[in-house]
């Protein structure tokens, strides 16, 4: 192959990592694939409800790269958490990822940002009220 080939083969090879990997809140660039980033243990960091912080609640999630994962979510105030297994898939080009538990519920999150340490995202709760956005930061968990 001609130098200029090989030349155009590394710049759309280039190309399609960059646009292939990015979320609102990056990363621009990164030689992992979103599975792999993706598929860790999480403990979130930070939760925002309507634009409001809440600190009280414990969540964890476990994620593995076969498409199970367990999800941990409960209060500081509870002794009860709710501990669900379930299985998530890619949706949407990879920018949102729904998980389906057990009992068939899902829930579809919007990916803001996915590094090898942190995963944000976005969802809506139906609740007595009315709609609330939800937004939350996992760091992975040590």
């Amino acid at each position: 192959m001609k130098p200029l080939g090989n030349f155009s083969l590394m710049l759309f090879g280039a190309l399609f990592l960059l646009s292939s990997c990015t979320y609102d809140e990056g990363p621009m660039f990164t030689l992992r694939s979103k599975k792999a980033r993706l598929s860790q243990e999480w403990s979130f960091y930070e939760i925002e409800i309507d634009g409001v912080g809440e600190g009280e609640y414990v969540w964890e999630i476990e994620i593995e790269e076969d498409g199970t994962f367990i999800d941990t979510f409960g209060t500081f105030w509870s002794n009860e958490d709710l501990t669900r297994l379930g299985t998530w898939e890619w949706a949407d080009g990879k920018e949102k990822v729904i998980f389906t538990f057990e009992n068939g519920d899902t829930r579809e999150y919007t990916i803001r940002k996915l590094t090898m340490e942190e995963f944000w995202i976005d969802f809506l709760v139906e609740t007595e009220n009315g709609l609330q956005k939800w937004e939350v930061k996992f760091s992975v968990s040590s």
